[in-house]
């Protein structure tokens, strides 16, 4: 790699493919200071000149992919020198590049040491953007260690600014009163943090967490919760609070699609509500066990999935709800999900254009994923009102894609486009729903039908009349 010009994500905007160039000098700088030894004091930064326009380009480094763009021997220790000097310099822009990389899901023990440590030197200045970085993002399962760094930060500016206690553990307890959209081995960090405080405030929530088993006790074992609480008074044992049976509840979907990042899953609550409708109109029935094995399994398995068995029964809990919740667009207009615009603020038409390309296709991809869970699909059911929608659906896919391939496009193609969809969405939906319903009927039909004449022969008149083999007739399987 040259070291002319490195490419990385510019922190400045929220499109991820624009992409500033740092200066070679820059980076030769940062090499100098060679490779860090263990756990020896860090190098003397003294003599580096921190300008505003330097410390962008720090901050730049820190924001990116150390990975993939800084992956030469002696490149691979540029980032840390970047986040080494603005923690040793206190620059307070900083913090946010700071968090963001502390946050990473890529098990960087350096940065976890180096930023949780070096927060806390910022003091009360580093607090409101540690709440800030907790309340705006959505915590997937694999950020846990991470935001336990950030955690470890707090408790420390507390010790050192006592003053400061009150707030901190207010905010504690108002993180945790959502435990349960939560990754588990989160919340144990969070009870760490609290009764490394001792704030006997947050004992009754802190038994709550452990009645619900949304926790992991090897991180924060009950026993050490009680020593460390020992005024609260709480009970030697915590009885398991389990959920009611058939107690099936949906609490909306900016929460399922926390639970669904707390569980580690990729997918959003937009394309899971559209796989569910596209399976509930599938001509063969499908299992909600099926829908749900689909959303887990996509759940990184070695830091994802289910960390408790506390997790375990919410998540079901809560899809079980959005499954009875949706069942009535058997019958009645599913709308595609909208394309949300709030988040779009300040990026180019050409990246508003993608988003919008990429989440439609998403949607119409899971609405068909649902509907071949059922053995639903445009082969299978040619020249019917179903086939024809099913068509429609796999052509958009189609352009779409190739849309998505292009390297130019222009606003009024792709709102062009996504207006034809939904137009013929709309119209369509329901001839299709009833369409797939009355398929539905003549297949039951025809099941019953070859059940009550199992005596009949593979090769005999099928009894329908047709004049076809029974196996070429009714008894056909699809």
């Amino acid at each position: 790699m040259s070291l002319e010009s490195v490419p990385i994500h510019d922190p400045a905007t929220i499109r991820p493919s624009q992409t500033i160039a740092i200066p070679e000098p820059l980076i030769a700088e940062l090499i100098s200071f060679g490779e860090p030894e263990g756990s020896n004091p860090w190098s003397d930064y003294s003599s580096f000149e921190l300008t505003e326009e330097k410390a962008n380009f720090l901050i730049a480094i820190v924001d990116g992919d150390s990975d993939q763009q800084f992956n030469g021997e002696s490149l691979c220790w540029v980032p840390l020198h970047a986040w080494r000097i603005l923690l040793s310099r206190k620059y307070l822009p900083a913090i946010p590049a700071l968090l963001g990389r502390l946050t990473l899901d890529n098990d960087d023990d350096w940065a976890h040491d180096d930023i949780s440590r070096g927060l806390v030197a910022f003091g009360s200045a580093a607090i409101e953007p540690i709440f800030k970085e907790f309340r705006g993002e959505t915590i997937f399962a694999q950020e846990a260690f991470g935001y336990a760094g950030i955690i470890e930060a707090l408790t420390g500016i507390v010790k050192n600014h006592p003053h400061e206690r009150d707030r901190v553990a207010h905010f504690l307890r108002e993180l945790l009163a959502g435990f349960e959209a939560l990754p588990p081995r989160l919340n144990s960090f969070i009870v760490f943090g609290m009764t490394d405080l001792v704030d006997l405030t947050a004992a009754p929530l802190i038994q709550k967490v452990y009645e619900r088993k949304f926790l992991d006790e090897s991180i924060a074992d009950w026993n050490w919760v009680r020593e460390k609480l020992g005024e609260a008074n709480l009970p030697a044992k915590v009885k398991f609070d389990e959920y009611k049976a058939n107690d099936f509840h949906y609490s909306g979907d900016a929460n399922f699609q926390r639970v669904l990042k707390s569980l580690g899953a990729s997918t959003n609550v937009d394309e899971v509500k559209c796989l569910m409708v596209g399976s509930f109109l599938a001509v063969d029935l499908v299992q909600p066990s099926k829908i749900a094995s689909q959303i887990t399994e996509d759940a990184e398995e070695e830091n994802g999935g289910f960390q408790s068995e506390g997790q375990t029964l919410y998540f079901y809990r809560e899809f079980f709800g959005l499954w009875n919740s949706l069942a009535e667009h058997q019958s009645k207009l599913f709308p595609l999900p909208d394309f949300d615009l709030n988040n779009t603020l300040g990026m180019p038409n050409e990246a508003i254009n993608s988003l919008k390309i990429f989440w439609t296709k998403m949607h119409l991809l899971a609405f068909s994923q649902g509907l071949s869970m059922g053995s639903t699909d445009e082969e299978r059911f040619a020249g019917t009102v179903a086939g024809d929608f099913i068509a429609f659906i796999e052509s958009k896919i189609t352009e779409f894609d190739e849309l998505g391939d292009a390297e130019r496009f222009s606003t009024d193609v792709v709102n062009g486009l996504l207006d034809e969809v939904t137009s013929f969405w709309n119209l369509n939906y329901l001839p299709f729903a009833k369409g797939c319903q009355e398929l539905r009927r003549r297949e039951m039909e025809r099941i019953k039908f070859v059940a009550e004449n199992k005596a009949v022969g593979r090769n005999e008149p099928c009894p329908c009349g047709s004049g076809k083999k029974f196996k070429k007739c009714c008894m056909a399987v699809h």
